[in-house]
């Protein structure tokens, strides 16, 4: 049986961002439908596979971590920042 259980802990979700050796970012914005379908399309027409992706929300406010298996060119990542308005945007593992 899956335990559907919300934890109500972004930072229990995310918190891996640190230590997780995948590239990957970190979006947060004022949720809308859409946001995620706009995000994932980008990457498959990039060809990046996301390995793991995990939206949380708090009040109005939706986070997205996402990990995939390869880095982003800049081009990808301008794209990204460029497709909707975000209140903070983190990318990790990109060096």
């Amino acid at each position: 049986m899956m335990d559907n259980t919300y934890n109500d802990s972004t930072e229990n979700q995310l918190g891996s961002a640190e230590t997780d050796s995948k590239p990957g970012f970190i979006f947060e914005y004022v949720d809308q439908k859409g946001v995620i379908s706009r995000i994932s399309s980008i990457l498959a027409q990039n060809d990046i596979n996301i390995a793991n992706m995990t939206v949380s929300r708090e009040g109005d406010v939706a986070t997205m971590k996402c990990d995939f298996d390869c880095k982003l060119q800049e081009d990808v990542k301008e794209e990204l920042l460029n497709s909707f308005k975000f209140i903070r945007t983190e990318f990790i593992n990109m060096e």
